[in-house]
Order: structure tokens, then sequence, then C-alpha cells
């Protein structure tokens, strides 16, 4: 699909398959690696068909509906030297917010629960240093009581990923708030979606298995920048330093690029616990605009 067979803003369209390499297209043209503008995630976690996309200038713009909230945004990929002109333009048409990483001349503050969680895989591997101290007590009593392994999950086994997820939210959907269970919700459907169509995206499913046992998963993609970003982490908790474990064997997988993308907190307090205690490299920030 090309350039021009996208609707011209104020006029969208709904996103399909068949933008992704013009997504993917503009990430690399404007050096645009974070999360909230991987296609991937972008068509995955469009559950309900109402993320749309539209051309403006030399940008695209993506209109989504914010969980919890049902506000619409806007996501912006645009070149950084024309970036703030094009906010500028754009909130002037009474489009806002708009959710971008914009040129310095900004001068926003980063919206800390959407900024993504970036690491080094050298690091991760080594575990060197007293910073890691606290990951290898965990991965060492893990394997003196688990002899588990991680394995790349062939086509006809991707089902037993999402019923070990599906099982995972039944247990713990009654212990959490109303936006983590929306959220639980909507990871679940995105990963049924990831399943259905996972000859047409680029990602690899990777399970942690002992025996028949599944102790967890982790579905990831390889990026721009020699980064590997994952869209799904889940673990039997039950298990002690089982995330751990699996997520330095998922970096030993994936030792041919240099950085991890973990996404996301969303403002979770469970999840910036556990993705600030595996010791992040920096993080990626993204901005919310409501005002120019």
């Amino acid at each position: 699909m090309d350039y021009m067979d996208v609707s011209e803003f104020p006029n969208f369209m709904p996103l399909s398959l068949g933008h992704k390499e013009l997504v993917n297209r503009f990430n690399g043209k404007h050096d645009s690696n974070h999360s909230a503008t991987n296609f991937t995630n972008l068509f995955i976690l469009d559950n309900d068909n109402d993320t749309e996309i539209s051309s403006y200038k030399d940008a695209l713009v993506f209109k989504q509906t914010e969980l919890g909230t049902e506000r619409t945004n806007y996501l912006l990929i645009a070149p950084t030297n024309d970036e703030a002109a094009l906010v500028k333009d754009l909130i002037g048409k009474h489009i806002s917010p708009i959710v971008l990483y914009p040129h310095p001349i900004l001068n926003y503050e980063p919206d800390e629960d959407n900024s993504d969680y970036i690491y080094s895989i050298a690091n991760t591997i080594k575990l060197e240093g007293s910073q890691y101290a606290n990951i290898r007590r965990k991965i060492g009593q893990f394997k003196k009581e688990h002899n588990a392994k991680l394995t790349k999950v062939a086509d006809a086994e991707r089902n037993e990923i999402w019923d070990f997820a599906h099982e995972l939210f039944v247990k713990n959907a009654a212990a959490v708030d109303e936006l983590t269970r929306q959220s639980l919700i909507i990871e679940l459907d995105a990963l049924e979606k990831t399943i259905m169509f996972a000859d047409k995206l680029d990602v690899d499913f990777l399970q942690l298995t002992e025996g028949d046992r599944i102790l967890g998963f982790v579905v990831t993609e390889v990026i721009a920048k020699e980064t590997v970003l994952i869209h799904f982490f889940r673990t039997n908790n039950e298990v002690k330093g089982v995330s751990e474990y699996l997520f330095v064997e998922m970096a030993r997988f994936h030792k041919a690029q240099k950085l991890i993308d973990f996404e996301q907190d969303l403002g979770i307090v469970g999840l910036r616990r556990f993705k600030s205690s595996l010791q992040p490299y920096s993080k990626l920030s993204v901005y919310s605009i409501n005002d120019y």
C-alpha cells in the first residue's frame, strides 16, 4: 500500500494489515522506534477495529480510543524537523491530545506511564554488578528447584499459550482493580489476534516449560536499531524467580541484538516495580500534548 492510498487528514480510514509496510517505512524514515508506533502493536491492540489512519503532510496520524476514559487520542509519526509545526497545525484544528516523542523545542514533560523501558541485552545476560544481585539470587533459587527450558513455539502449539494466558487471567482477574482488569482483557484479546495473524506478523513465540508444564511465555519482535520488542510476557507467579529467569533466557535467545524494549507500565504499580527491578538501561519517552 502506498502513502497516497491512505486517507488525507481530516479524513481517516480503518487500520488494516495492508498498512503494515507503510507504517514500518514511516517508522524507519522518521527514526521512530517507540512501541506505540510499532505496526504490530497498533494492529493487535485494535480489538474493536476503531484505530484509524490518516496522512497529514509528511506524517501519519492514528486515531485511537484510550483505555479507561474512552477519550480519543491522536498518535503522530512525523519528521522531527517539522514536528513542532505539525503539532501546532493539528491542535489548531482541534485535534488533541497528540501522543508523540517530540523535538526538544516543544519542552514537554514525558508521560512516564507510557514511556518504554529499555534494557541492554549484554548486561542482562551477564548480570554483573551489585545492581543485579537480587536477580541473580532469584534465578539461582529458581534453577535449584526447576529444570526449565526456553523453546520457540511451533505453529500448532500457539493455542496452548493462549490457554495458559487465559488460565492466568481467570486466576488473577478478581484480585486486581478495574483498570488493570480491563488491561488484562485487552491483552488477552490482543494475544488471540496475534496468534490468529501470526503468519502475517514478524513475531516469535517463546515458551518456558518444565516437562509438559508451561511456566511462562514471551512474544517478541526484532525491530529497528537492533532492538527486541516484547509484546507479551506472562509467567506463573506462584513459581518464585520464574519471571527473572524467563527475561534473561529471552535475552539469550536474542543475543544477536543489542537492546530490549519492554514497553510501558501504564501506571500499574506492580508492572512498574517489576520492570524497574530488571535494571533498565534507559527509558524511551513519549509525550502527551494537550495544548501548544
